[in-house]
């Protein structure tokens, strides 16, 4: 029993350099915003070297991402190696999930990776009015309030254990990591 709660006790001390950005800083917070219930989530994406925030703080991934493979629609290629050519561009991802409860006044959330954006992890979770509607696009979005996720297991599916690397794990095989749960568990 001592080792169970010696291990939530590092869980959330953890935890809370992750979340720190989002204004979220009690002990009672932090709890209430990963034990949340995840409603909903849509992915986005954004070009690299764009501004994530429209505010004065440091902008969230300016310099992170990933690659990013898809096939392209002409098929003008196929007549000279017989199959469809790739488009190959850099681009940041993340996932916006909105949850059951308000904290600290919201209930959308962004989860992404990046390079150097927490304290300890490199993957945070951050208020989405902080996204610069300009540059990032929602790609698809689902409802996932039957699977009855919470934010936690969307952080460990985007391996928030994990240190940022271009070659991954990065922003784009966590974003994929929380598509991936949500489209075998929901």
């Amino acid at each position: 029993m001592v080792l169970k709660e010696l291990f939530l006790l590092l869980f959330v001390h953890c935890l809370y350099s992750v979340v720190e950005s989002a204004d979220c800083s009690t002990q009672a917070c932090l709890t209430r915003l990963y034990n949340s219930k995840v409603l909903s989530a849509e992915y986005y994406t954004r070009p690299l070297g764009s501004s994530s925030s429209s505010s004065s703080k440091k902008p969230s991934g300016s310099s992170s991402g990933g690659w990013f493979w898809r096939r392209r629609s002409s098929s003008r290629s196929s007549r000279w190696f017989g199959k469809r050519d790739w488009d190959y561009h850099l681009h940041h991802a993340g996932v916006v999930v909105t949850i059951d409860r308000y904290v600290v006044g919201r209930n959308r959330w962004l989860i992404h990776k990046g390079s150097d954006y927490g304290d300890k992890w490199d993957t945070v979770i951050t208020d989405a009015q902080n996204m610069d509607n300009r540059t990032w696009t929602r790609t698809k979005s689902r409802g996932v309030g039957a699977c009855k996720k919470s934010v936690n297991d969307f952080l460990r599916a985007a391996r928030i254990h994990y240190v940022y690397r271009l070659l991954g794990p990065n922003c784009q095989t966590a974003a994929n990591g929380m598509w991936n749960m949500i489209e075998r568990y929901c």
